[in-house]
């Protein structure tokens, strides 16, 4: 059978991915810093090995004898040598094919530098030898539940710096559950670059118009200058170079080079996209 390894199987998209696996045709192996963390994915039948960018020698044996990769890279302020040395490893196994999450707006030659480094890891891939496909989702709708959960829950209210720019959040759910149809069956998306977006663009003021009816309560968003965000941000404990990428997704929010809606989810799925009022609805106990 078929193995596939999920690298970022505890996180947002990770999780997401495990979970539209589950019934697919083939055998899953979780990659993780600390294997011991992972009972759950053993409970549910797969193999879970060590995967730690910080130690090359985990990667080469967690590619050993797979046969495809849903590869993602954490948060920092460069993945690109994450990349590369992902892409030796999977080489020197003879990984058949390599699935990278990415993000919209990932490009070689971006000004922005999350995006340049998105576009960098992407062009890694591309180079690698190895048969590839990308994904690109937009923001998840998923934030609402993490990074903009305190503020709402606390203050009813939360803060960014995108005008009255329009956004087209996609949820952890639907970007799994792509990842898992390119993964199960990827020969028709070799070499595809797919943008992920939900079905419709809204303002931040109007996704808190959509908090305030799930929710029964008057949820607000505050625009704030971009220097107040940036500080609001390094304030909160983030790194300078983190808090240059969300004010800089804001920015570029604001200018309109986030609105584009993508039909991919349907096209690949044959169900439409999730919705923020779904999505929402469906977390409602959580704010």
């Amino acid at each position: 059978m078929t193995t596939v390894l999920v690298t970022g199987a505890t996180g947002t998209i990770g999780t997401q991915v495990v979970k539209s696996l589950k019934g697919k045709d083939v055998t899953l192996r979780i990659g993780l810093r600390d294997p011991s963390k992972g009972d759950a994915f053993r409970a549910d039948g797969a193999e879970v090995v060590a995967y730690d960018y910080d130690r090359p020698e985990t990667l080469e044996a967690a590619f050993a004898g797979v046969d495809r990769v849903f590869l993602m890279t954490p948060f920092v302020e460069s993945a690109l040598p994450l990349v590369q040395r992902a892409v030796a490893a999977a080489k020197a196994a003879h990984v058949k094919f390599i699935l990278r999450l990415s993000a919209f707006g990932a490009d070689p030659h971006a000004t922005r530098a999350l995006m340049l480094d998105h576009g960098q890891c992407d062009s890694a891939i591309k180079d690698s030898g190895i048969p590839w496909a990308i994904v690109q989702p937009q923001v998840f709708q998923d934030n609402t539940l993490t990074s903009r959960l305190p503020t709402i829950k606390s203050q009813n209210a939360f803060y960014g710096a995108s005008k009255g720019g329009r956004l087209a959040v996609v949820s952890s759910a639907d970007v799994g559950a792509v990842a898992a149809e390119i993964l199960s069956n990827p020969d028709p998306h070799r070499g595809q670059v797919y943008m992920l977006t939900g079905p419709e663009a809204l303002t931040n003021t109007e996704a808190a118009e959509k908090l305030s009816q799930v929710t029964g309560r008057t949820i607000s968003y505050i625009d704030l200058a971009p220097e107040a965000y940036h500080g609001a941000l390094t304030g909160a404990g983030l790194p300078p170079w983190a808090a240059d990428a969300i004010v800089g997704l804001d920015l570029a929010t604001a200018r309109s080079e986030a609105s584009a809606v993508t039909p991919t989810v349907q096209e690949i799925l044959g169900r439409p996209a999730e919705t923020f009022d779904a999505f929402l609805t469906r977390h409602r106990e959580q704010f």
